[in-house]
């Protein structure tokens, strides 16, 4: 009874192994054309994502210390001595008792540590009212805290998905080493 005779998962698979040996040949493709392919080689981080701190939210970059014990009740007061434009660095330094301007994304100026949002606070000619107080690194992303220099992004094997595709265009890859496809034929 020879139909019986099955081989396990484990023995089919050393079959195939033994058998058909693993594709090696490679290429290098533009990022664009490479979608579901998958990568020959680990691919590393040559740089920090993001660059810089920056805000999450529309607010005011503060150092956290000197908001404490702001509330609705009893606000505190932060003079405000600038504002930060999307793409530029900043050109003010927060030191205490002051605050500077910041839009979502933008960069945090020296000196700050959190980012209090609009909702929480007024500009009154330039005197902030503080209405709530802020934790060290609220609404803030740290430099290097979606992918470090250096990281593996990618490891050998992994397949190009939409989102693998994503994160390589953010560090700026434009080209990717990846093994070639099978091309099969029938007869």
């Amino acid at each position: 009874m020879q139909f019986f005779k099955v081989k396990t998962v484990e023995e089919t698979w050393a079959l195939i192994d033994e058998r058909i040996p693993a594709i090696g040949e490679t290429e290098v493709r533009e990022l664009a054309e490479a979608l579901h392919y998958i990568v020959a080689s680990p691919i590393t981080a040559k740089e920090n994502v993001p660059s810089f701190d920056r805000s999450t939210v529309d607010g005011y970059a503060v150092r956290a210390k000197d908001t404490y014990g702001s509330s609705e009740s009893m606000p505190g007061f932060l003079q405000v001595v600038g504002e930060v434009k999307m793409g530029e660095v900043p050109a003010v330094e927060v030191i205490q008792g002051t605050a500077v301007y910041v839009p979502t994304g933008g960069m945090l100026p020296k000196g700050s540590d959190s980012v209090m949002m609009v909702e929480h606070c007024e500009d009154v000619d330039s005197l902030l009212n503080t209405y709530k107080q802020t934790a060290p690194g609220e609404n803030v992303i740290r430099a290097g805290e979606d992918i470090r220099e250096g990281e593996i992004l990618l490891n050998r094997g992994t397949k190009l998905r939409p989102q693998e595709l994503g994160a390589l265009a953010s560090l700026g890859v434009t080209h990717v080493n990846v093994y070639k496809k099978l091309k099969v034929g029938y007869l």
